[in-house]
């Protein structure tokens, strides 16, 4: 009988004179080991594997950050921005100016239509890379602001340059279904002249190298960012969101 009464309080918590009582937690160096298993996983693009290990660090500490974002992180790869949401917002009050998160979490409430949301999280990380804290982010010289699925398993990624100076504001990449190999690359680049006027266009090449350079778009002043987005999209495959 007294072994069984342990054993119900092995799985719960108790409350004994106002004095409340946990089970310990799983050791550190479990949840540290599994969560290294998740990344190799995620890596490897094995993202439902993956997942479940990092919620299982969750269910016994839900403050883990690292499992927090790389579960948001799977389910933007597997295209679930509402899921993806709701981590990246556990993970951003633990972690408010982390890159990734940011990174993240901009790419998340784009997907979903929170403007609002994206400007605000854009403006703490152009903020934190001008402050020069983050040594990785401060090398980068743009990140990702929108990434769409397509039906084929190839992805269009949406980049914004760091720099206003720099060779393009905006580049847009059709990725093929492994998503490592660029079948198409558009860029709206600002030109230096006394208008400040900005195109958007793609590099033209051939079996010999470069071939040219073709303008789809001119524009007086710089385009917002869904106007420039619809255009680079009609050029790249005809289609809009």
């Amino acid at each position: 009988m007294m072994k069984n009464w342990l054993k119900l309080l092995l799985g719960a918590a108790l409350t004994v004179s106002g004095l409340r009582v946990a089970v310990a937690a799983p050791p550190v160096e479990e949840l540290r080991r599994r969560f290294e298993q998740g990344c190799a996983l995620y890596s490897a693009g094995e993202y439902a594997r993956a997942r479940a290990l990092f919620e299982k660090n969750l269910a016994a500490d839900p403050k883990s950050k690292g499992s927090l974002l790389f579960t948001a992180l799977v389910y933007i790869q597997t295209g679930d921005f509402v899921r993806a949401d709701e981590y990246l917002d556990r993970f951003l009050v633990l972690e408010p100016a982390d890159s990734e998160g940011l990174i993240a979490a901009i790419k998340t409430k784009q997907a979903l239509n929170k403007n609002g949301d994206v400007e605000s999280l854009r403006r703490r990380l152009f903020d934190k890379r001008a402050a020069g804290g983050d040594p990785r982010l401060k090398v980068m010289m743009s990140y990702e602001r929108e990434v769409i699925y397509r039906s084929d398993g190839s992805r269009i990624s949406i980049l914004e340059n760091f720099e206003p100076n720099g060779n393009y504001v905006w580049l847009y990449l059709l990725l093929d279904k492994d998503r490592k190999t660029i079948k198409r690359r558009l860029e709206m680049a600002a030109v230096p002249t006394s208008t400040k006027t900005c195109v958007l266009g793609e590099t033209l090449r051939n079996e010999a190298g470069i071939s040219g350079y073709k303008i789809y778009h001119r524009y007086d002043t710089p385009p917002e960012y869904e106007q420039a987005r619809n255009d680079a999209l009609t050029v790249m495959v005809g289609e809009q969101k």
